[in-house]
């Protein structure tokens, strides 16, 4: 992995040992990239699936008990994605209130 994403081994071993805080944007991404995961999913703790952020055509998700198969459409360019970015850095009233106006488009 290291050769990979253009990282020396001793620094990557260095970084896992020290437990570093301190890793660059890059070489996260570098290491998402290569695991085929998110960048969200290799930083935070409370994710735990796999799967969290990867643009797949199915998803299940489980409202009130019950099991729903719901399709996730492809983030298909940069546009999409800033607006996505965006949105996930809202807080919980503007998230419904960007829901609700959407809706009336």
């Amino acid at each position: 992995m290291c050769e990979s994403i253009s990282l020396s081994y001793n620094t990557f071993n260095s970084m896992l040992r020290r437990q570093s805080k301190n890793i660059t944007l890059d070489v996260i991404e570098s290491i998402a990239l290569y695991f085929d995961i998110s960048v969200d999913y290799l930083v935070r703790d409370d994710i735990i699936d796999v799967n969290y952020g990867k643009q797949s055509t199915q998803s299940n998700i489980n409202i009130e008990g019950e099991n729903l198969s719901v399709g996730v459409p492809y983030i298909t360019d940069s546009s999409e994605e800033e607006l996505v970015t965006t949105y996930r850095e809202l807080n919980v009233d503007n998230k419904a209130y960007i829901r609700v106006r959407s809706k009336e488009l």
